[in-house]
């Protein structure tokens, strides 16, 4: 029985080795696409998402605002470093505004995190929005259309609400 040595053979299958990933490298760059986009598209790009089939939010009618509160450790875009307080309802008729605009009639859930005050404390004037899942709502009727914008700065699962 002969016995190789590992270096040379290594040695020996290298140059075929980077010939095909050299093959399969430039046939990817061939066949991808780049494009660029400015300032104004990155912002547009960034934001909201018009959806469709989506679960609903809690209430297609009015809005509901459910407060948490920072734990004061772990991750700040992490659920569970949140203690959720409570929500409230505001009847009414809401709007999505674009540019400025109001376009969309909406109804749907506001999340509104504060970070500053005590964990079991929620205040208003501490708290920032951090995630939003609004219902288009026809104009004439205010039924529910199967379209919604949702956004979100943390990582909460859609169906969980309370915890």
């Amino acid at each position: 029985m002969k016995k190789y040595n590992p270096v040379i053979a290594t040695l020996l299958l290298l140059p075929t080795s980077l010939c095909f990933a050299n093959g399969i490298l430039s046939d990817m760059g061939a066949h991808t696409s780049y494009i660029e986009l400015s300032a104004k598209e990155m912002d547009s790009a960034r934001g909201a998402a018009m959806i469709y089939g989506q679960a609903y939010p809690s209430t297609t009618s009015g809005l509901v605002t459910h407060m948490v509160t920072y734990k004061g450790w772990g991750n700040l875009y992490d659920y569970t470093s949140y203690n959720y307080i409570g929500s409230s309802y505001s009847g009414g008729t809401y709007y999505f505004s674009e540019n400025g605009v109001d376009v969309y009639r909406v109804g749907g859930d506001s999340w509104k995190a504060d970070t500053k005050s005590a964990p079991t404390t929620w205040v208003n004037a501490n708290s920032q929005q951090i995630e939003y899942h609004y219902q288009i709502l026809n104009p004439s009727t205010g039924s529910p259309t199967p379209y919604a914008f949702r956004a979100l700065a943390w990582n909460r699962p859609i169906n969980k609400f309370f915890w």
